[in-house]
């Protein structure tokens, strides 16, 4: 395995990557918002429920898709292939690819 220098055009690729997904992502939700507020709120609100009653109690929902809708742009780029380079997942202690930065490379704690 190949270690390369991080530049910008790398990181203006991998944005662009999660960032077009990422819009993909919203357009979806919006659509599946729409459906829940439009189907569901009403409902609640004919229970006899305010309209922020209704809200807070579907709001919870709305939150768990939008995260777990979230982590698809992220798993969309793992493994890509950017033409120079490929985004990619190795283990740290495998002994038979083990990563050696190249010269002027600073390692970062996360």
């Amino acid at each position: 395995m190949n270690a390369i220098q991080p530049q910008f055009r790398h990181v203006l690729r991998i944005w662009w990557a999660i960032t077009w997904r990422s819009f993909l992502v919203v357009v979806v939700f919006d659509g599946v918002q729409y459906l829940l507020n439009s189907l569901i709120v009403p409902g609640l609100h004919a229970a006899g429920l305010s309209n922020s009653v209704a809200f807070s109690v579907i709001t919870p929902f709305v939150l768990a898709i939008a995260l777990g809708l979230s982590l698809f742009p992220i798993y969309g780029i793992l493994g890509k292939d950017f033409g120079s380079f490929r985004l990619i997942l190795a283990t740290k202690d495998s002994p038979k690819d083990v990563f050696h930065p190249p010269p002027g490379v600073v390692k970062r704690p996360l």
